[in-house]
């Protein structure tokens, strides 16, 4: 059970791919609302990062928001969203090189 509830915080770089991800800010609000209520509650699960201080997690493809990866850092009382990406689908095949 999660512990405490942190506030997310958008960074501008972060607002600016998401607006350029989903334009309509409505349907941006209510596609990442899930996923930043968990992180609020839960930050430790994305999957690490090459920094340390950074973590991911992948978002699922949707009528509104194509599968992206979100990056964020986080401490006691915040969630901080850095960074939100378009998903390769090919990355795996980076898995075989």
């Amino acid at each position: 059970m999660p512990d405490k509830h942190r506030s997310v915080v958008e960074s501008m770089h972060y607002q600016r791919e998401r607006d350029a991800l989903i334009p309509h800010p409505v349907l941006a609000d209510a596609a990442l609302e899930q996923i930043t209520t968990l992180l609020a509650q839960s930050p430790e699960i994305g999957q690490p990062t090459n920094r340390p201080d950074i973590l991911a997690i992948t978002t699922e493809d949707t009528p509104v928001l194509p599968a992206a990866v979100l990056y964020y850092a986080y401490d006691d009382q915040t969630v901080v969203l850095l960074s939100i990406v378009k998903a390769d689908p090919l990355a795996w095949l980076d898995w075989f090189r």
